[in-house]
């Protein structure tokens, strides 16, 4: 009887270890599960993780470069800056020798009117001296002619001065150095005009 309650203890402890066996396998095997899953999920977010760093490489190497490019960039805005100051000094200095070349001008177109009033003038001068002087000399070669002078030689000098030539009997007895009655007379016909007198022998 002892060994059969014995042999009955045994059967149900062995039934109750392979119960604890069974549920025990099971329970290992759901953590293997579990295990795999874990291990999947991790090596996808390993991945994720790497695929990450990738980009974080990739956008960090842009950056470096659009600074670089922005670096650039900002030195061509400096050097254009410099650039455009420097026309603006020379567009500046241009302006000024342009107002200055018209100053210029003006003051040459003023003198040149001027010269060209004064030179009008002189020329207006000049001929009226050239006609009084020609008409003196016509009334010179007529009070000769008048005062029985024959062949006066009256002539107009380029500054418009009168130059009158006689013969010396016109004045002078023959063989006299004083001028005879005549000649006084006939000289003094002439006299008063502003013209220079010659006698021609």
């Amino acid at each position: 009887m002892f060994i059969r309650q014995s042999t009955d203890t045994l059967t149900a402890q062995t039934e109750r270890s392979l119960a604890q066996l069974a549920e025990a396998n099971e329970t290992r095997q759901s953590l293997e599960t579990r295990l795999a899953e874990s291990t999947e999920a991790r090596d996808a977010l390993e991945a994720q993780l790497d695929e990450a760093e990738s980009s974080r490489v990739e956008v960090q190497a842009r950056l470096e470069e659009l600074q670089g490019g922005t670096e650039a960039l900002e030195q061509q805005a400096a050097e254009l800056d410099e650039t455009r100051a420097a026309l603006e000094q020379q567009l500046e200095e241009a302006q000024n020798r342009v107002a200055t070349a018209e100053q210029q001008a003006e003051e040459q177109t003023a003198l040149a009117e001027n010269l060209a009033g004064r030179l009008a003038n002189v020329q207006q001068d000049g001929a009226a001296t050239e006609r009084a002087a020609n008409e003196l000399q016509g009334q010179i070669e007529s009070a000769l002619q008048e005062a029985g002078i024959g062949e006066p030689n009256v002539n107009v000098r380029e500054d418009n001065g009168i130059v009158v030539n006689l013969r010396s009997e016109a004045l002078f007895n023959s063989g006299r150095a004083r001028l005879s009655e005549p000649g006084r007379t006939r000289s003094s016909s002439s006299r008063g005009s502003p013209s220079s007198r010659r006698a021609r022998s």
